[in-house]
């Protein structure tokens, strides 16, 4: 049986840390240390006669980082190894190691826009501006800070666009029923005598007339997780596999009868010897929308309610 082995591969380098006491992008992401670059990697790991086999690996993310720890640039690809999206950073620092421009580059090297950080004299960001490729000014920010004392800072000239008329909502509706049913089966022949089984419940579907509005066909132990991606060629030499198939359907009268179509597989289907987790009842689906809703219509029925606990 084959099994999936991440490998993540770090080059390191021999650089310092960075100067800024600003924890860096490279510390965000949990990385320790002078790490220049981090490679994501997927292969499968084969068992055969002469012990693993790891096959061919596909690179699935690759991201690079400057001695001051910020990425520089990123490009992350699909399981099939094809590329998905590609960015790159260029970072400006000044004397004391504060980054004072950031470029942006698209996959295709180009520039998109820049970032300039402007510091007031007490070493704090004063003014952050977006430039266009052209030197246009997209946007800019002022922020000013007033030492108050006893560790107290005032921050003023932050700004941001105006609150939207709407809030998003993630409604949930009821979308019907769901109906499962599981049985499992061992060597030898394992899948085949899933697959058989697995013929057998559709037909015994459509001989009742059932039309559900879909019916999903699983094997744990061969592609549950992987789907197409999994290996045929270790299919047939599964030790035991499980056959999980599952109905969406509006009447709840078909997803309750599926579960009951699999318990006399074990005595009148494919040579049975494994295992069967019982009829499973009718489960409820529920369907989500994503939708705007004017503010008015929801803020006045918002209470908060606070209360002292001991």
């Amino acid at each position: 049986m084959s099994r999936i082995l991440i490998l993540v591969a770090l080059v390191l380098s021999c650089t310092g840390p960075a100067n800024s006491q600003k924890k860096t992008i490279r510390e965000q992401t949990g990385l320790r240390g002078p790490v220049r670059s981090v490679r994501l990697e997927l292969a499968k790991v084969l068992d055969s006669p002469e012990g693993m086999i790891e096959g061919p690996g596909v690179v699935l993310s690759v991201y690079s980082y400057d001695k001051n720890g910020n990425v520089i640039a990123q490009t992350v690809n699909n399981s099939d190894g094809s590329l998905r999206f590609k960015y790159g950073w260029r970072h400006t620092y000044d004397a004391q190691g504060r980054e004072i421009r950031t470029d942006y580059y698209n996959a295709d090297g180009v520039l998109t826009s820049s970032g300039i950080t402007i510091y007031d004299d007490m070493a704090h960001t004063a003014d952050v501006s977006q430039h266009n490729p052209n030197g246009s000014i997209n946007h800019i920010r002022e922020l000013f800070f007033d030492d108050q004392g006893n560790d107290n800072v005032r921050i003023t000239g932050a700004s941001g666009a105006r609150r939207p008329d709407t809030l998003k909502v993630v409604a949930g509706y009821q979308d019907g029923w769901m109906g499962t049913g599981m049985i499992g089966f061992s060597w030898p022949d394992a899948y085949l005598k899933c697959e058989t089984s697995a013929n057998i419940i559709t037909g015994l579907v459509e001989e009742r007339g059932w039309k559900p509005d879909e019916i999903n066909i699983e094997y744990v132990g061969y592609n549950a997780l992987l789907g197409a991606n999994a290996d045929p060629a270790q299919r047939d030499n599964l030790n035991e596999c499980f056959l999980r198939m599952t109905v969406r359907t509006k009447d709840k009268r078909i997803a309750d009868g599926f579960g009951r179509l699999f318990p006399w597989l074990g005595l009148s289907g494919p040579p049975y010897a494994g295992g069967f987790k019982g009829v499973q009842g009718a489960k409820e689906l529920l369907g989500l929308w994503p939708t705007l809703v004017r503010r008015e219509a929801i803020e006045p029925r918002v209470t908060v309610d606070v209360e002292a606990v001991a």
